[in-house]
């Protein structure tokens, strides 16, 4: 008996440790509250105005009424069989007399669900071994002269588990992610302990794919420092190691197989791709179906869309319909596994090694500068729609200022800001210098900036301010009335060398990869990395919660940049082609594990006086070295 009971306990090791451990189903049950206290309400024009902390705006989701987005952990393997909600409590606040149309309610199209209130709405995702519920509590629900408030709702959730495989239960590469994501997560690590695994196998957290062998000194200096500075274990593999490794049908699918096959095994958590869109491809995404030409701003609004998000969601069959056009809006976004992302990726746009070695140095002189330019910002936000047009006013100031207030300021950044102040009506919210080609000429040369933000119209040269003037006073936008001004161009860079700064650009195109653009300028001319849009982006839809949800990540949660971009792109909601389009082509070329505390500050000052840059090290003046900016 002994004997049996020894062999049995050897089995279920040796399995184990294979990574085929039992499957174990249970039906289980969690409750949570979410809850609104602190909010204001006022209607204009028609519209409801509603104003709560925490609460976002997601127009073409939620019509313009706010929502709170919230992501609670579920034990491993869970699968949701149902939520269930209660209403607690609820108000009515009376509108003053004007008449508001009945809310259409969001639409739940999967992967969203319903509950049985019509404030509460869900979806299942999953990053690596920690599954989750992402839920939409949309308290605000309008009705004629009224607006009723749930202000308090319990829900259930009911669900059964299956046990993880050793492997995937052992992997801790998003777990300081899940600490600031999951409301529960003090409760969910409990969940996610970590098994006690026998492992000889070796493990790899940074991932760099490159076109082949003959670029690896480029990348020496690099890997030597995210080695020994930054703790990582990085490994290189080239796109031939790749084709003969994975199987797939296209270049992109087998460097997604390769990442996929390996990403829980080695423990990646970062991917680098280093290459140009065609020689480490970007995938082709299709957001309206069946339309394979590019958009071109008039008669196509949507078309094919270049994208790296394709290697961060590893889960999903992107074209289900097997048509080789993946992500159609509906015929492939129905069926996806999830949104989230299983890996973080970036992308050094270049194929020659002087360009590769230039852009990922800059990234080391922004790990190494100093806290004070690090958590320097310049807010930079156009008007890009006025309601007199015929559509709803969309002022570029808005997600700035609400960054600003809610993650900038209280994380210690200081900020200057440009926002329009010309025409009739321009922004609302307070500029510290006029909105001008040359304020924002001079700003971003002056080198003090660390985090550099930009909400405006663009293409992929140039950036564009537009303002109103009403001529006649008849409170409309007549012909003529419009002013456009360009607000940068690539040109206006020439010459010069920035500093290592994160450039953010909430802008259409400005990242259009076949093209030369504002991305490979910037990242030639100095910029640690770039963040931006390779087709057109749709505003008035999730641009400004996308741009709030990385300012968020990056200064308040201390994200890596890849982290801060890819969580707020899987966490607005997509529930529009509008919202595909923007989910595909918003972009990081850049290093993706740069984060603005550092553990390792090497004391490093930049400071600039016209066109020079004095560095000092440590606390005493040790070395000076005059650089000209010409």
């Amino acid at each position: 008996m002994k004997r049996k009971f020894s062999l049995f306990l050897a089995l279920l090791l040796f399995f184990n440790l294979l990574g085929f451990a039992p499957q174990v189903f249970a039906k289980e049950e969690l409750s949570y509250t979410v809850s609104v206290e602190d909010f204001s309400v006022r209607s204009s024009d028609g519209k409801l105005l509603v104003n709560a902390p925490g609460f976002s705006i997601y127009p073409t989701f939620s019509h313009d009424v706010p929502l709170k987005v919230l992501f609670y952990a579920l034990p491993p393997g869970a699968k949701i069989n149902s939520i269930t909600a209660d209403i607690i409590s609820y108000r009515d606040v009376h509108l003053n007399g004007e008449k508001l149309p009945v809310s259409p309610g969001i639409e739940a199209r999967a992967p969203l669900h319903k509950t049985n209130v019509p404030c509460l709405y869900f979806e299942e995702g999953k990053m690596r071994k920690w599954n989750f519920v992402k839920v939409y509590y949309a308290p605000f629900v309008p009705d004629g002269n009224n607006l009723r408030v749930f202000d308090r709702v319990n829900f259930k959730i009911d669900y059964k588990i299956r046990a993880l495989n050793s492997i995937e239960i052992s992997d801790t590469a998003f777990d300081s992610i899940a600490s600031k994501l999951f409301e529960n997560f003090e409760t969910a690590k409990n969940w996610y302990k970590k098994p006690l695994v026998a492992s000889d196998e070796e493990r790899f957290d940074y991932l760099i794919v490159i076109p082949n062998s003959s670029l690896e000194p480029s990348l020496s200096e690099f890997i030597k420092y995210k080695e020994e500075t930054d703790g990582f274990k990085v490994k290189v593999v080239s796109l031939s190691e790749i084709n003969v490794q994975s199987i797939g049908n296209t270049t992109e699918e087998r460097i997604r197989n390769y990442i996929k096959d390996h990403y829980l095994e080695w423990g990646i958590k970062y991917v680098l791709l280093v290459g140009g869109p065609r020689t480490v491809p970007m995938c082709y995404m299709y957001p309206e179906p069946n339309e394979k030409r590019d958009e071109d701003g008039s008669t196509r609004y949507a078309g094919r869309t270049p994208t790296d998000f394709f290697y961060a969601e590893l889960d999903s069959n992107w074209d289900y319909d097997k048509d080789g056009l993946p992500g159609e809006f509906g015929e492939d976004t129905d069926y996806i596994e999830d949104f989230y992302p299983d890996v973080f990726v970036g992308r050094i746009p270049f194929d020659d090694a002087e360009s590769i070695r230039q852009v990922l140095s800059n990234a080391i002189k922004y790990e190494n500068s100093e806290d004070s330019f690090r958590k320097s910002a310049l807010l930079v936000g156009a008007m890009l729609y006025y309601a007199e047009e015929g559509t709803s006013r969309q002022d570029g100031a808005l997600a700035l200022n609400f960054a600003y207030e809610n993650y900038l300021a209280p994380s210690g950044f200081k900020t200057t800001s440009l926002y329009e102040q010309e025409g009739t009506k321009p922004s609302i919210f307070k500029s510290d210098l006029p909105l001008t080609n040359e304020n924002f000429v001079k700003e971003m040369k002056s080198g003090k900036y660390g985090l550099i933000l930009w909400n405006a119209h663009g293409s992929p040269q140039y950036i564009a301010r537009k303002y109103w003037v009403d001529v006649n006073n008849n409170g409309e936008v007549n012909s003529g009335e419009i002013r456009w001004i360009d607000l940068l161009t690539t040109t206006d860079l020439n010459g010069y060398k920035l500093a290592p700064s994160i450039m953010y650009s909430a802008s259409c195109e400005t990242a259009w990869p076949e093209k030369n653009n504002f991305a490979k300028v910037s990242l030639l001319r100095g910029a640690s990395a770039y963040i931006g849009a390779s087709r057109i982006s749709y505003g008035g839809g999730t641009i400004d919660p996308i741009l709030e949800g990385f300012v968020k990540h990056f200064a308040s949660d201390n994200f890596g940049i890849g982290d801060a971009l890819q969580i707020s792109l899987f966490e607005a909601p997509h529930s529009q082609e509008a919202d595909f389009v923007n989910l595909y082509d918003y972009n990081l070329y850049g290093d993706p594990s740069l984060r603005v505390n550092t553990s390792h500050s090497t004391g490093i000052s930049v400071s600039s006086y016209s066109r020079n840059f004095t560095i000092y090290q440590g606390k005493e003046i040790t070395t000076s070295i005059g650089i000209k900016l010409a």
